[in-house]
């Protein structure tokens, strides 16, 4: 049996209705683990909150991963009463991300009320901890079951629909996920850095840049595999509603404007050139792209670069 790390289902006090948290929670729930005793009992407190989720459909959805969740963990009798606020043993290295102050603790608990040799490893967030392994039991820790490495993208569907009805997410907070919202695209280092300089309002900005980024991961590859010629790209792109286009001549005969084009991907075969771009508005916000391979490589997210 494999156990979700609590700081995964459990947000912390004060963040139940940030949306970030729940689009991370879908990003990371695999059909290989369950919640542990302790975790559940919090869920059960968590979740009969009636106002906890201001979207319906959203709602169902997510209730609908975590009831899935509680429904493969074995069934164990224990007064929870008895658990709740005992020191079982605080895992150590576990720092919370997104989730509850007192995740570790519940981690401890879920570890010490279920049947040790059998839990194998424990499903997290890598960046909520600093060790593989916890060290007193040897449990071992697995950070890849996201999207990327399940294919499961109706679980990034969703994900991306919380992001996008979230306008209290921020930008270092959307670049820290984008990876997993959009496992195909590589972004290149600075490219969050000017999203703050579009000058249009954040909430009317983020559904469309999920949107425009939702249309290169799912179907860039293969639109420029399948068509050559940038007139027919630029129409399948435009038919799923993203209006796209290379650069023209006159940005290309601009030595200044063209370099601003190139981004370095250390990973990615080094210097590559962005020049097509998608158009959030039609005279500011562009997304800089290049498709190489199975990848979309996006360098830069600006109101516009020099033409």
């Amino acid at each position: 049996m494999d156990l979700i790390d609590p700081e995964i289902v459990i947000p912390r006090v004060g963040a139940e209705k940030c949306n970030i948290f729940w689009a991370r929670m879908m990003l990371y729930s695999t059909g290989k683990a369950a919640v542990g005793p302790a975790t559940q009992h919090r869920l059960n407190k968590l979740l009969s909150n009636p106002n906890l989720f201001e979207h319906p459909q959203l709602a169902h959805d997510i209730l609908t991963e975590i009831y899935r969740w509680i429904s493969v963990s074995s069934p164990l009798k224990i007064d929870m009463s008895t658990v709740a606020g005992q020191d079982q043993g605080r895992v150590h290295g576990h720092h919370p991300h997104y989730g509850a102050e007192d995740s570790a603790e519940l981690l401890g608990q879920d570890l010490h009320y279920t049947a040790g040799p059998v839990i194998k490893l424990i499903h997290a967030d890598p960046l909520s901890w600093s060790v593989r392994q916890i060290p007193s039991n040897g449990v071992g820790l697995v950070f890849d079951e996201s999207p990327c490495a399940t294919g499961d993208f109706s679980r990034v569907s969703v994900a991306r629909a919380l992001v996008s009805a979230g306008s209290k997410i921020d930008i270092h907070a959307l670049s820290q996920i984008s990876s997993e919202l959009f496992p195909r695209i590589v972004f290149h280092g600075s490219c969050w850095s000017r999203v703050t300089d579009i000058t249009v309002t954040w909430e009317q900005l983020l559904p469309k840049l999920i949107r425009h980024l939702s249309v290169l991961n799912d179907f860039g590859v293969e639109i420029f595999n399948n068509y050559s010629v940038a007139s027919d790209r630029s129409a399948r792109l435009g038919s799923l509603g993203v209006e796209a286009s290379a650069e023209s001549p006159n940005t290309r005969k601009n030595r200044k404007a063209w370099a601003q084009r190139l981004f370095n991907f250390p990973n990615d075969g080094g210097d590559q050139r962005c020049e097509w771009h998608t158009k959030i508005e039609p005279t500011r916000g562009r997304v800089h792209f290049k498709v190489l391979d199975d990848k979309v490589l996006v360098g830069a997210i600006v109101e516009h670069l020099d033409t």
